[in-house]
């Protein structure tokens, strides 16, 4: 029976509280070779990527792959439905399998850690409008006032007027502007509304008399409204506000930091494939360089205090939307200070003196190789007499997607008495925005699941097609090990084997390794058959060097942190969840498809709460009134609940309800 609603594919197993210990490479007198075999629990899928259109089956963007072997299929002219190349399991596979666990175990640093990625997340704070200057090298901000400037629709400056009392206003028909360009200087005449942004009206690149300077900002494309698509609402002119021409105002020196904002976010637009603001870029990256002949550039900006970056007492975000990403200060590795990567030869976690690294110049040479694994006896013979036997039928998935670290309320621990967090702050239940470097959750790992989801999909270019092999499978391999202490070569034995010495076939613990481990393939169970320690001995008779082979029977169950011990028996316990939905969080509300969207469920769990009103907000506006519902505690199948007051019925009578002028974007 189901304790849990659903269990998301992955989890986190908690980083251990003491230091790693650091030490340069002591070789130690084990030198030899370590035989173990492998059977699958589940199927099992790892592409051959010589090929990635193996079926041939002609959808536009569509890929589709068979499982990997030593066949090169990329001159293959016809679909390999119908043969089957002989599965191998590469040793690069079992290796990172391996590491991943030893480090766990043994406290090591997290090697797979990439400093270069940008934290960021799309929120529904409303960023402010601003005219960046340059001085010199420097950059200042000036605050702005947004003028919209209508354009070719069938919207008059009569109907822009009147805006406010047209309850169809968000359904007419608006086009992008084309004419002007991002950033560029232009003169207009100011129309103030009684409600709702000011007017530019007159706009022309001439300065005329009694016209006010702006600069151009045209934005992205609207969305689709009531299944008629919005091309853009408006155009933005940037004017320097009032407030910026008063005595004693002063502008807002930016540091290296903030300017990179802009940068980072321009370049997530184009990383997601987007090129709406590809103009933009072009012209920012030429006023950046001084290149351009405009004093100021248009930009969205968002301060948030507290957070230091060089001498500045406050963190400016950048961007060149007014609901956008936010780009943040600190980097994972500030998030894990304790366990950052090794650096230098002299200062080595357990997993990399084992394994080696390569990093900033530093290299250290492994002390273990994998070969690949190969069929074992009674399966190579299976091989042999029937191939299909081995493999499923070809199957489309749903869509794997790289991991989303900006899911914070599953990536970060909650900060005690928060309700929203992000990388660089979090917001208490009054409201309070805190600055904060967040704790990571841990390291990450799939659960278990005996029984691999077989929901086909019909082929698009987002899913993938792909020939996985079967479980009870079973390969060898070896393991050669050079310069091992009596330690080392006794955790490797325990991690190979998940400290589980059982009978392969009875093995109640083991890994999840290859592709699609969130729909439940992948789940292998490792045994070790023989340690074999290679002496090599001067034969001073026949003047020649040979090798003393002999079995390893002193093994003994290494020490580890007791609570990380217990974590690990967890996750890799085959039958701990074969009761539970393993999924991805769905929506509760199925789409146009009647198909029911993760992204749909990450929608609503981004709740809005007034704190001030208590009450809920459809559409939250700033940091404060963002909150989580529910979020992700490391070893814990089932998500947790924030504890934010449940005011659904109270949803309609909410006064914070009413958008009403102030808040409206049209």
């Amino acid at each position: 029976m189901s304790k849990y609603q659903f269990v998301n594919p992955y989890n986190f197993v908690p980083l251990q509280k003491e230091k790693p210990q650091r030490t340069k490479v002591e070789k130690g007198i084990y030198s030899g070779v370590i035989e173990y075999s492998l059977l699958t629990k589940t199927s099992l899928f790892i592409p051959n990527t010589s090929s990635d259109d193996a079926f041939k089956m002609n959808i536009t963007d569509h890929k589709s792959y068979d499982f990997f072997s030593y066949r090169d299929l990329s001159d293959e002219r016809e679909s390999v439905r119908n043969r089957f190349s002989v599965p191998v399991i590469p040793g690069s596979s079992i290796r990172g399998v391996l590491r991943s666990n030893y480090e766990v175990l043994t406290n090591s640093c997290m090697s797979a850690i990439d400093d270069e990625d940008v934290l960021s997340k799309r929120t529904n704070e409303t960023f402010k409008q601003g005219l960046l200057e340059r001085v010199g090298d420097d950059f200042v901000l000036h605050n702005a006032e947004d003028c919209l400037l209508r354009t070719m629709g069938e919207n008059s400056l009569t109907d822009d007027l009147k805006w406010g009392d047209d309850p169809s206003h968000n359904n007419r028909k608006c086009y992008r502007q084309k004419d002007l360009r991002e950033g560029q200087k232009v003169y207009f005449k100011y129309v103030a509304r009684d409600r709702g942004k000011s007017l530019a009206q007159q706009v022309s690149v001439d300065k005329g008399n009694g016209k006010i300077e702006g600069y151009v900002l045209k934005g992205e494309d609207g969305p689709d409204m009531r299944g008629r698509k919005q091309q853009k609402h408006a155009c933005h002119i940037f004017k320097i506000s009032n407030s910026a021409q008063k005595p004693g105002y002063k502008p807002t020196k930016l540091t290296a930091v903030d300017i990179g904002t802009l940068d980072k976010v321009l370049r997530s637009y184009k990383d997601n494939k987007k090129n709406t603001y590809q103009e933009y870029a072009e012209e920012w990256r030429k006023f950046r360089d001084g290149k351009g002949e405009n004093k100021y550039f248009p930009v969205y900006f968002s301060r948030i205090a507290g957070i230091k970056t060089d001498a500045q007492s406050e963190f400016v975000m950048l961007s060149p939307a007014c609901i956008t990403r936010e780009i943040y200060h600190n980097k994972l590795s500030k998030m894990i200070p304790d366990h950052r990567s090794c650096e230098s030869a002299e200062n080595l976690c357990p997993a990399c003196r084992l394994f080696g690294m390569l990093g900033r110049g530093t290299q250290v040479t492994s002390r273990v190789r994998m070969t690949d694994l190969s069929l074992c006896e009674q399966d190579e013979k299976r091989m042999q007499e029937n191939p299909g036997q081995l493999f499923e039928q070809p199957i489309t998935l749903g869509a794997l997607n790289s991991p989303k670290i900006n899911n914070m309320e599953f990536y970060m621990k909650r900060p005690e008495a928060a309700w929203f967090w992000t990388y660089d702050y979090y917001i208490t239940a009054e409201g309070r925005l805190v600055p904060n470097v967040p704790m990571i959750n841990g390291r990450k790992f799939y659960w278990h699941q005996m029984k691999a989801q077989t929901d086909r999909q019909e082929p698009d270019n987002l899913n993938t097609t792909i020939r996985p092999l079967k479980k009870d499978v079973t390969f060898c391999g070896k393991i050669y090990f050079d310069d091992l202490s009596k330690k080392e070569l006794d955790e490797l034995c325990y991690v190979i084997e998940t400290g589980d010495k059982d009978p392969l076939k009875t093995k109640r613990h083991g890994y999840k390794m290859g592709h699609a481990k969130p729909f439940g393939y992948g789940s292998v169970a490792l045994h070790v058959d023989k340690v074999i320690l290679k002496k090599m001995i001067l034969d001073e008779g026949k003047k020649s060097i040979c090798y003393l082979e002999t079995d390893y029977m002193e093994r003994e169950s290494p020490e580890f942190d007791q609570n990380t011990k217990t974590n690990f028996e967890k996750y890799t316990e085959f039958d701990l969840l074969k009761d539970e939905n393993v999924h991805y969080p769905k929506s509760s509300k199925p789409d146009k498809e009647g198909k029911y969207p993760v992204f749909g469920w990450f929608v609503e769990n981004h709740a809005g709460f007034d704190r001030n009103k208590k009450s809920d907000v459809r559409m939250p506006n700033s940091r404060q009134q963002m909150v989580y519902k529910e979020y992700m505690e490391a070893m814990e199948p089932g998500l947790k609940k924030t504890g934010i007051p449940n005011t659904a019925s109270n949803f309609k009578q909410a006064k914070v309800m009413n958008p009403g002028p102030q808040k409206t974007r049209r």
